[in-house]
């Protein structure tokens, strides 16, 4: 029998948390999955902890280990690794209800998802460890949307979950320059499926915890030494949503100039010139961008130039 959900959680020193992966995916009442880790050069016991997993379980636990390489390079590698038909994300700090990969077997089925090659798969609530709804629900229940259409004509908000179909995710490759790169945003590839046309079924329901940290930073707020490190993502992701969603400009302008704003501030971070920012931008993002670049780099002088 074929596996069904492939549950890929890459980790980096998270043994303190792993625990809640573990309890939720032996509590599940559908059993057809597997559990993929990638262990991302940790140098705490999570390798031994999960050699413990491994020998409790009653399910496929596959771990592979490398050298820490960051979070988009475990999730390209985790999506060729997969056997399951759907690849899950799960962090290693998730949990999730008893029911979960149940009620989305169900969902599956009921909507024929299998058999619909436009539809990449479905999406759901996920709530906070006090049981708190995070962000805002779907525009409607169990109607089918892409990604780029909820965050940014119907300004979805907050952390949302999904399951996607491993075959289609296999399509997508990225440049070497996107690993090991530091923080490199997953909505690259969220938003290239909808630029190609892929949309998902959106569930009502909160399937997911998701931990919400105390001292949760903005990109704005990080520290000196990560201003560069973590540019390049940040850059591709900016110019990525700038020429994508420009058709949603009026649903949501405020998202539309934030982005221009990181585009322009970590270019100059990492020196790009600002002939080669236009380049890279097509013609009614790059008139926007060049009517508000004076205003991009008072911001820019005010926020960094003196960090």
């Amino acid at each position: 029998m074929s596996v069904k959900f492939t549950v890929f959680t890459p980790t980096y020193n998270r043994a303190h948390s792993l625990h809640r992966v573990f309890k939720s995916l032996d509590a599940q009442t559908f059993r057809n999955f597997e559990w993929l880790i990638i262990d991302d050069g940790s140098s705490d016991n999570t390798i031994e902890l999960i050699e413990l997993y491994k020998s409790r379980a009653n399910f496929s636990i596959r771990l592979f280990s490398q050298k820490n390489s960051h979070k988009f390079f475990c999730l390209i590698k985790g999506i060729s690794l997969a056997v399951g038909e759907y690849f899950v994300p799960f962090d290693s700090d998730d949990e999730c209800d008893y029911n979960t990969f149940e009620r989305l077997d169900q969902v599956l089925n009921e909507y024929e998802i299998d058999t619909n090659d436009m539809i990449v798969g479905v999406c759901c609530l996920c709530k906070d460890q006090n049981h708190t709804l995070i962000g805002s629900k779907y525009p409607q229940n169990l109607r089918i949307f892409s990604h780029l259409e909820l965050f940014h004509k119907y300004r979805l908000k907050g952390e949302k979950w999904g399951i996607l179909k491993t075959k289609i995710l296999r399509n997508y490759s990225f440049s070497k320059d996107f690993f090991n790169n530091g923080y490199i945003p997953e909505g690259i590839l969220w938003g290239q499926l909808s630029v190609d046309g892929f949309k998902v079924l959106v569930l009502n329901e909160t399937l997911r915890t998701y931990f919400v940290e105390e001292n949760n930073s903005s990109i704005m707020n990080d520290s000196k030494n990560n201003y560069y490190k973590n540019s390049f993502g940040i850059v591709e992701s900016a110019v990525f949503n700038l020429n994508n969603t420009i058709k949603y400009f009026f649903n949501s302008p405020f998202q539309y100039l934030l982005n221009n704003l990181l585009y322009f501030c970590f270019s100059r971070i990492r020196k790009i010139s600002f002939r080669d920012q236009l380049k890279r931008l097509l013609w009614r993002p790059k008139l926007i961008y060049i009517m508000g670049t004076p205003f991009f780099y008072l911001y820019y002088r005010y926020k960094f130039k003196n960090k």
